[in-house]
């Protein structure tokens, strides 16, 4: 079963089989514009300058990822990625600025249930990622190793040494791993979501393990969003009991939050911090981005200009990964 989502401000229960995708027929050549197309393609792909820090969104409802430059007051959108990008529901940014977007579903395209990587500056994919099913949460470690949330399969997919199919996978998180987040030290974080009133909990996995150790959070809704900030804070977007949204604040190793962020909070989804300890915030009910100074519960910028629903967001270039301090 597909996991509760949030589409503006309806609530959807989508039910999607585990149907996969593949491209792997030997006796029929793919379409021109399917990922082996793709990644074989001798040409180079399109390219554009790069002058500053860019803000990419995932905007599951318009099948695009949409880009502004960063710290701008109300920016519109500088470009539009379509090629190689069907119903987004996260992004990631390395430290090597390659872009790399999670494909969830689209019975059309040849991208569904699959991770498609961006080099800098690029605006065709140029490597695209297989095996996996309703990708959904996404996070790169500082060795270049993927990991994707298998949204039907309830594991979460590894691709190492540069494979393009899951080396691995992880089945020890116990439930969908609805975000995902890593640090220095390559620990992988995992949100895990129990029961019909979906109570959130974080799991931290080991480098090359299975399973890890329960936080022992219970935080009263889905929490589609995690990031660390550089003191080893631990932030939780979550939307739940009476209509509450919130983003709950972690000291390293405690249970209870020392802050929680409200103010432009509505339905979050997967987070992400900039190089200045800037916050962002995707909110799928008032279809915006919403900014947080280093430290600040108040949003300094809005970003709304030709969103439709943002699941996710990464910033160009990235911050360092935080340090595990736990």
């Amino acid at each position: 079963m597909r996991i509760t989502r949030f589409l503006g401000t309806a609530v959807a229960l989508l039910a999607v089989s585990a149907e996969g995708c593949s491209f792997a027929a030997r006796d029929v050549p793919p379409p021109a514009d399917s990922p082996q197309s793709v990644a074989q393609a001798s040409h180079i792909p399109a390219h554009r300058p790069r002058a500053e820090a860019l803000v990419y969104v995932a905007d599951f409802g318009s099948n695009s990822v949409t880009v502004y430059r960063s710290e701008r007051p109300n920016p519109h959108p500088i470009e539009t990625l379509t090629n190689g990008v069907v119903a987004p529901a996260a992004v990631w940014v390395d430290a090597e600025s390659t872009l790399y977007v999670a494909n969830d579903f689209g019975s059309n395209s040849p991208y569904k249930d699959t991770i498609t990587e961006f080099p800098p500056g690029s605006t065709s994919p140029l490597k695209v990622l297989t095996g996996t099913s309703s990708p959904g949460a996404l996070a790169v470690d500082a060795q270049g190793t993927v990991f994707v949330e298998d949204q039907n399969a309830n594991v979460i997919d590894v691709y190492e040494n540069g494979s393009t199919m899951p080396t691995r996978k992880i089945t020890g998180v116990g439930s969908a791993a609805y975000a995902l987040t890593v640090d220095e030290a390559g620990n992988l974080y995992a949100v895990r979501a129990e029961g019909e009133r979906c109570r959130s909990d974080v799991v931290k996995i080991p480098p090359g393990a299975n399973g890890g150790r329960s936080r022992g959070f219970k935080v009263p809704g889905c929490a589609y969003g995690i990031a660390l900030d550089a003191a080893g804070n631990l932030y939780l977007a979550y939307f739940g009991d009476n209509n509450i949204s919130a983003v709950n604040v972690y000291q390293p190793g405690a249970r209870v939050p020392f802050r929680r962020i409200l103010q432009g909070v509505n339905a979050p989804f997967r987070l992400a911090f900039d190089r200045d300890g800037s916050l962002y915030v995707p909110n799928d009910n008032s279809t915006s981005v919403t900014v947080y100074p280093k430290g600040s519960d108040r949003p300094s910028i809005t970003i709304s200009s030709r969103i439709q629903n943002p699941f996710g967001v990464a910033i160009s270039p990235a911050a360092p990964l935080p340090p595990s301090r736990e």
